[in-house]
């Protein structure tokens, strides 16, 4: 799995270069922007005494933020993740993150930028457990604060669209509330300020 993304990655940054050799364009300086990406995501979670441990597969992120100048903006997003299954009929459902993320951008001139975001989160985690195999503090639904951040590189092929990759991830904040992976690429528009 990790070398087709990796492939992927490659030959998607190829064309990205190739393409914007003879068509590059200059990303709007500032305004809201809305974005959805789709790939792989990961909970990085165990439970004990569990040999089935399914928790990786198809993941998601929409974005929305301000753009206050070329380097800065602002942004919150809602991830989620596949279901987690375990032995015992175990599974984790409604798996999701919100976070509110500061972004600091590098923009180059030929359409390219690069970015990294950071920023409190919360993620919503819930233990079906119909065998009661798992204690009382484990069962049942959690929401818990935890660290998001996140590093990509996007395009623009106008000056308001624009495609990215990026990977996001959160840190482990006690047992139910996992570490998360996220791996996807997507396409952002850019509201300019002309337009409001």
């Amino acid at each position: 799995m990790i070398k087709k993304i990796a492939l992927t990655t490659s030959i998607l940054a190829t064309a990205m270069f190739c393409y914007s050799s003879a068509f590059a364009v200059q990303e709007i300086n500032s305004g809201f922007y809305a974005g959805i990406n789709l790939g792989y995501g990961k909970m990085k979670e165990t439970i004990s005494g569990s040999n089935l441990n399914k928790t990786t597969g198809f993941g998601g992120r929409v974005e929305v933020g301000y753009k206050f100048v070329p380097t800065f903006a602002t942004e919150f997003g809602f991830s989620m993740f596949r279901n987690g299954r375990f032995d015992n009929s175990v599974q984790t459902t409604n798996n999701f993150l919100l976070d509110l993320a500061l972004k600091a951008i590098v923009p180059f001139k030929n359409g390219f930028s690069v970015f990294g975001k950071v920023g409190p989160a919360v993620l919503n985690h819930k233990y079906e457990d119909p065998n009661s195999v798992l204690t009382n503090k484990r069962a049942g639904t959690h929401m818990k604060p935890t660290i998001f951040g996140a590093i990509g590189a996007s395009y623009s092929f106008t000056p308001n669209i624009a495609i990215n990759g990026q990977v996001a991830a959160t840190a482990k904040n006690g047992k139910n509330a996992p570490a998360t992976f996220l791996a996807t690429a997507g396409v952002t528009y850019i509201i300019p300020l002309s337009y409001i």
